[in-house]
């Protein structure tokens, strides 16, 4: 049986795969449909996202989160998990159904009536999945879960290309999304023994609804915090500022999920087995805290120092206003992983009061700052998102500090190294770089010395995570 800390290493590195993968697939099909269709058409499908968004995490009740916290669960209460949610699914789905002349009408948009019922449809799909994910998730079984869903995204882009080029348009878009989630719920069902039976523990579900609504009160608002920009473009501009700012957001989230996707599989499961052992816990957070950092920080700011380039390059020059979007939204990049550590943190302490009240609290404060910086557009809008991430991260780490001695000085260690090489090392990569005119070089060049400066520097400087990943590398290699 392996133990916790090969666990761990396995769970980083399948979950970096799966990350990884997931987002150059994502990559490659985006590639060529945003080449196909225009920014209107992101647009249409991307002013729903947040409905979507809010429908399937009320529907999944905070259940992966609430079944990972508790040292055990029986048979019986996965089944009872599995039918609440399948019934909230397609109790919601319901709901939307009935409501969709209503989202037209808010949008001015008559088509977004049977589109919104089609793109709804993946509530369903997903609800069949939940506690699949929660049971592989629980035993850290990342693998299992990357093959499934890079799956999903391998047949929902093909599809997705196709439709694009047979001009379907939204349709296509809507489709590939639907597909994406009902795929990678049915390879969850292969991948886990884990089978329902008709049966039904309704003491578990009142203890389980009572804790699952703690994780998914703050998840709603902070959906509806992340997403109210595409929310307030959509009804006071035009629906191609909707599709600029949903390509700018997708391509920060993707910069992101890459590492986000990497720690999510199993920091909270691994703090949870340490959380009675004070100096233990925080000691193990803050190597899962340095690690997110050396991966994150250089991944986002050199998306940043890129992002005109990288925009013209794969999406053409019609996408370019997305492009200064896109700097500013990665740097609001960093410190939503950043605060993501600090929920889990919370969470595996079981502190789901605590982590429900903040959620809420920092979400509130995105959809004031957004409401505000509306009347100027989009680029305010993505400074709002930025400056309320690093509000929030400040915030949140108040509150760990006041649960352990993690001080001042131990953040700065663990963070300052980090930032400092990066922005150094991206100094070096444009200064090197100015006088190159063709654009496609330097790109290349801008990226190739980045990285290079990046590593010598932290390796001059020591730094632990580069020590630890160099190690993990080479035990891999020898495998």
């Amino acid at each position: 049986m392996p133990n916790i800390k090969e666990k761990t290493t396995n769970g980083m590195f399948w979950g970096g795969i799966m990350s990884l993968l997931q987002q150059v697939l994502g990559l490659v099909f985006s590639l060529v449909i945003a080449r196909q269709l225009n920014p209107a058409d992101y647009g249409m499908v991307g002013m729903l996202t947040i409905f979507t968004a809010v429908a399937t995490c009320l529907q999944d009740g905070g259940f992966v989160w609430a079944l990972t916290n508790r040292k055990e669960v029986t048979p019986i209460q996965y089944s009872s998990v599995f039918w609440l949610n399948v019934f909230l699914g397609v109790f919601i789905y319901t709901i939307l159904f009935l409501c969709a002349p209503l989202l037209a009408s808010f949008f001015g948009y008559e088509e977004l009536v049977w589109l919104s019922r089609y793109v709804f449809l993946g509530i369903i799909f997903s609800s069949l999945g939940v506690v699949q994910t929660a049971f592989l998730y629980k035993q850290i079984k990342v693998k299992e879960r990357a093959i499934s869903t890079i799956t999903g995204v391998v047949i929902a882009g093909i599809v997705g290309i196709v439709l694009a080029y047979n001009g379907f348009s939204y349709w296509g878009i809507a489709t590939q999304g639907i597909l994406n989630i009902g795929v990678s719920s049915l390879m969850l069902w292969y991948f886990s023994s884990f089978r329902p039976k008709l049966e039904f523990d309704l003491n578990f579900i009142k203890k389980i609804l009572s804790e699952g609504v703690r994780f998914v009160i703050p998840n709603v608002f902070a959906i509806v915090g992340d997403n109210i920009f595409s929310l307030i473009l959509g009804k006071k501009y035009s629906v191609n500022d909707v599709g600029n700012f949903t390509q700018a957001s997708k391509w920060n989230t993707a910069g992101y999920s890459i590492i986000l996707g990497m720690m999510r599989n199993v920091s909270q499961p691994v703090l949870v087995k340490f959380r009675d052992e004070d100096e233990q816990y925080l000691n193990v957070f803050r190597k899962l805290f340095r690690m997110t950092a050396f991966l994150l920080v250089p991944i986002m700011l050199g998306i940043a120092m890129v992002a005109p380039e990288f925009i013209e390059i794969i999406l053409t020059a019609k996408w370019l206003e997305s492009a200064n979007i896109l700097r500013i939204l990665c740097v609001g990049g960093v410190f939503s992983v950043l605060n993501s550590m600090a929920t889990y943190f919370i969470m595996s302490l079981n502190r789901t009061t605590l982590y429900m009240c903040l959620g809420v609290l920092m979400s509130v404060a995105h959809v004031v700052a957004a409401l505000f910086a509306s009347a100027w557009g989009a680029i305010a809008l993505a400074y709002a998102y930025t400056i309320i991430s690093c509000f929030s991260f400040i915030i949140y780490y108040a509150f760990i500090r006041q649960t352990h001695s993690y001080t001042i000085i131990m953040l700065i260690k663990d963070l300052l190294p980090v930032f400092l090489i990066t922005l150094t090392a991206m100094f070096i990569s444009c200064f090197m770089t100015k006088s190159v005119i063709i654009i496609e070089i330097r790109f290349v060049l801008r990226l190739v010395i980045c990285i290079i400066s990046y590593l010598v520097l932290m390796r001059i400087y020591k730094y632990d995570s580069l020590l630890y990943l160099k190690e993990f590398i080479i035990n891999r290699i020898k495998r």
